[in-house]
């Protein structure tokens, strides 16, 4: 249904709070290495999801 659910990828599970800049920092580095050269690399956003507590908060905003 419309809203309810959007594509997204996961790119790490059970990251602890403590770790989770590193994670993106790392996921960043790697995309980037990746990508065919003169190609950016954006996200619309970077979320944390807590499957325990069903809630999201988010690590990184958009880039413009």
């Amino acid at each position: 249904s419309p809203g309810r659910w959007a594509p997204h990828v996961t790119l790490a599970r059970r990251v602890g709070e403590p770790e989770v800049d590193r994670a993106v920092d790392l996921v960043t580095a790697y995309v980037e290495r990746q990508a065919p050269v003169g190609m950016p690399v954006l996200a619309d956003a970077v979320r944390r999801w807590d499957g325990s507590r069903k809630r999201e908060w988010l690590v990184a905003p958009a880039q413009t």
